[in-house]
């Protein structure tokens, strides 16, 4: 199992099996990964990002995902035991 944003990037699609994109608009994401990274990676944060955001824009993984979750679903779910899938 790989984990990662540039885990499922297109030079490693062959040895992939299945893939998982998982779908957030970007202000939820940083917010996401701000809280999870604490304050003392906020630095680390914002260099990531923009190194990131070009590959994605370039490499676009979610195009070959097997199934992309919505990561931040409208539908009524139990967040323990239900994916919101957008494919």
């Amino acid at each position: 199992m790989l984990e990662g944003v540039s885990a499922s990037r297109r030079e490693l699609a062959p040895y992939i099996d299945f893939s998982i994109w998982m779908e957030a608009d970007l202000d939820v994401a940083e917010k996401r990964g701000l809280e999870r990274d604490r304050l003392d990676h906020r630095d680390f944060w914002f260099e990531w990002q923009a190194a990131e955001r070009p590959l994605l824009e370039r490499d676009r993984p979610w195009t070959r995902a097997q199934m992309v979750v919505d990561g931040v679903p409208t539908l009524e779910h139990d967040p323990v035991r239900d994916v919101v899938s957008l494919k």
